[in-house]
C-alpha cells in the first residue's frame, strides 16, 4: 500500500546485508522472549475456539501504539505515563508477543507478503499474494480453508476491497496490483460471507452488479448496512470516501464531518455490523484491517495516524463486547504486517502542538490544490493551514515561514507535507522514512488460547498457531 513497490528477483548484495542485519536483530528479540515465555507461559487448551477475531494494523509499529496512548492521556489532562497503560484498550491484553517480519528475500516487506506469510504460514516475495515466483506453488487461500471446515468468514477493511492484506485471506495473484482480477476472485470464491471496505478500484458498479449476480447483498449506505442480518449472507458492503479513491475516509475527518450531522460508516459499524449477521453462525473467523495508519505514517500524519489506531481501538471493543459473552469459545489476536516510518517518541513528546489539526493530509492537500491552481496568495494557503492544522503564520519563526513559503510555491503536495513535518517536529515525535521498516511489531491477544501468542516468533508462526487452537481443513 501507498509507498509499496514490487522487487526484482535478484538479491543484491545490499539487500543481503538487510537480510541479514534483519535475522540477527530478530534473534535478539527471539532469545529475550523465549526467556519470557518459558517463565510465563500457560497450558494451552486443546479445545477448539469457535469464534476468532484477527485484527491488522497496517503500518502498525509499538511506537505508533505508545504514541497515541499519550495523545490520549495528554487530551485528558494527564501527562500521559500515568494512564498510557491503563485504558481498556487492545494493548491492555493480557498476552502480548512480538513477530518479526522479513519477506522471501528481503528484510523489509509490503503488505501482500507480510499478509500471505500470515494466513498461509509461507514466506513470498514483496507484491505476491499466496504464490511463490521461485517454485510457481500457488498457495490455498485461508478463507477457503475456514469455509471447509464450516467456518463463517467475514473480511473487513477501511482500505479497499481488493487491498492486498485482505485479498491474502481470499486471492491468489502474481501482482497485489491486479484488483479486477483479485476483485473478481473474492466476488466468484463462495468464501466470503461477510466483505466490507471502503470500495472497489476500477469499473465499481459493474463489480457490484457482479457481487449481486453472485447472491451478495449489497449495502452502500448507512441504512443498508443497519438493516443487515444473517438473512442477508452473503454481504459486500462499501463505504468509499468522497476524495480518497476506493479506501474509506480517515478517522478524522470521518468524524468530523459526524460532529456536523453527517451519517457515514465507521470501522467499528462494520465490525458490528458482521457480528449482527454471522452471531449465529456456529462458529466464525472476522478478519478486519485498519489499513490506513500506514498511509498516514508514509505521509508524516501524526495526527491522522493516532486517529487510526484510535479506530482499531474502537473496531476492537465490538469484538470485546462478544468475547464477554462467549468467553470460553473466542479468541482476539491484534497484530500488524509491518511498522511503517521508523517512528521514534522523543522523551519532551508534546501532543497539544498536533492537537489543532482538524482534517487528514488528503483532505487538506485537495483543499490547498484548488487554491494552487486559482494562484491563490499565500496568506489565503495560511488562512487554511491555521483553520485545519492549528499552524498561525504570526506564530511562526522567521525560517519556517520561508520553508512554507517555499513548499507553496511547488504545489498542494509539498505545502502540505511540509505543514504534517512541522506539526511532528513540534511535537517531537520523528518519522525517520516514508516506507516501511524491518522491526519486529507487536502481537496483543485475548480469550481461547491466548497464551500462544506470548513470546516472540516470525509472522508464519501466525498461521500455525491459529491452526492450534482453530478446527481448519490443511
Amino acid at each position: 500500500m501507498g509507498k509499496d513497490r514490487k522487487r526484482k528477483s535478484r538479491i543484491s548484495s545490499r539487500q543481503r546485508i538487510t537480510v541479514l542485519l534483519s535475522r540477527i536483530i530478530f534473534t535478539g528479540f527471539f532469545v529475550l522472549g523465549t526467556v519470557f515465555f518459558l517463565s510465563g507461559c500457560q497450558t494451552t487448551s486443546k479445545e477448539e475456539a469457535k469464534y476468532v477475531f484477527v485484527f491488522l494494523g497496517d503500518g502498525m509499529g509499538i511506537n505508533q501504539v505508545a504514541s497515541t496512548r499519550y495523545w490520549e492521556a495528554q487530551e485528558e489532562g494527564q501527562s500521559g505515563e500515568e494512564s498510557i497503560w491503563k485504558k481498556e484498550s487492545f494493548d491492555s491484553f493480557p498476552v502480548t508477543g512480538f513477530m518479526s517480519t522479513h519477506n522471501m528475500e528481503l528484510g523489509v516487506t509490503d503488505s501482500a507478503a507480510s499478509a500471505t506469510a500470515i494466513f498461509s504460514g509461507k514466506k513470498t516475495k514483496n507484491g505476491f499474494l499466496n504464490y511463490n515466483p521461485e517454485t510457481e506453488e500457488a498457495y490455498t487461500p485461508f478463507a477457503k480453508k475456514l469455509k471447509e471446515s464450516g467456518y463463517a468468514v467475514g473480511v473487513i477493511s477501511t482500505t479497499s476491497l481488493e487491498h492486498a492484506s485482505p485479498a491474502a485471506l481470499y486471492a491468489n495473484a502474481e501482482d497485489r496490483y491486479q484488483y479486477e482480477e483479485i476483485a473478481r476472485q473474492g466476488i466468484a470464491c463462495g468464501w466470503l460471507d461477510f466483505w466490507a471496505a471502503g470500495g472497489f478500484h476500477g469499473e465499481e458498479e459493474m463489480l457490484f452488479r457482479e457481487a449481486e449476480d453472485n447472491g451478495f447483498t449489497v449495502a452502500r449506505t448507512p441504512e443498508e448496512l443497519k438493516n443487515l442480518d444473517g438473512s442477508s449472507l452473503p454481504v459486500l458492503a462499501a463505504a468509499k470516501s468522497s476524495f480518497a479513491g476506493a479506501y474509506m475516509d480517515y478517522e478524522i475527518d470521518r468524524a468530523r464531518a459526524e460532529k456536523y450531522g453527517a451519517e457515514n460508516i465507521s470501522f467499528s459499524d462494520f465490525v458490528k455490523q458482521a457480528l449482527v449477521c454471522m452471531e449465529k453462525e456456529e462458529k466464525f473467523f472476522l478478519f478486519a484491517e485498519a489499513g490506513k495508519i500506514d498511509t498516514a505514517c508514509s505521509e508524516g500524519d501524526m495526527i491522522s495516524s493516532m486517529y487510526e489506531v484510535k479506530a482499531l481501538d474502537d473496531a476492537v471493543a465490538e469484538a470485546i463486547k462478544f468475547y464477554e459473552k462467549h468467553p470460553e469459545e473466542t479468541l482476539i489476536v491484534v497484530l500488524a504486517d509491518h511498522e511503517t516510518g521508523s517512528m521514534r517518541i522523543r522523551t519532551d513528546m508534546d501532543c497539544s502542538q498536533i492537537s489543532g489539526q482538524v482534517a487528514s493530509y488528503a483532505r487538506f492537500e485537495l483543499i490547498m490544490q484548488e487554491l494552487y491552481e486559482k494562484k491563490a496568495p499565500f496568506s489565503e494557503a495560511m488562512e487554511n493551514a491555521e483553520h485545519y492544522f492549528g499552524i498561525v503564520e504570526n506564530q511562526l519563526e522567521e525560517e519556517e515561514k520561508e520553508e512554507l513559503k517555499k513548499a507553496y510555491t511547488e504545489g498542494a503536495e509539498a505545502f502540505t507535507g511540509e505543514l504534517c513535518k512541522m506539526k511532528a517536529d513540534k511535537a517531537k515525535i520523528q518519522l525517520v522514512s516514508d516506507s516501511h521498516s524491518g522491526q519486529p511489531v507487536p502481537v496483543y491477544a485475548i480469550g481461547k488460547g491466548a497464551e500462544i501468542f506470548s513470546g516472540v516468533y516470525d509472522n508464519t508462526e501466525i498461521y500455525e498457531k491459529l491452526n492450534t487452537i482453530m478446527d481448519f481443513q490443511e
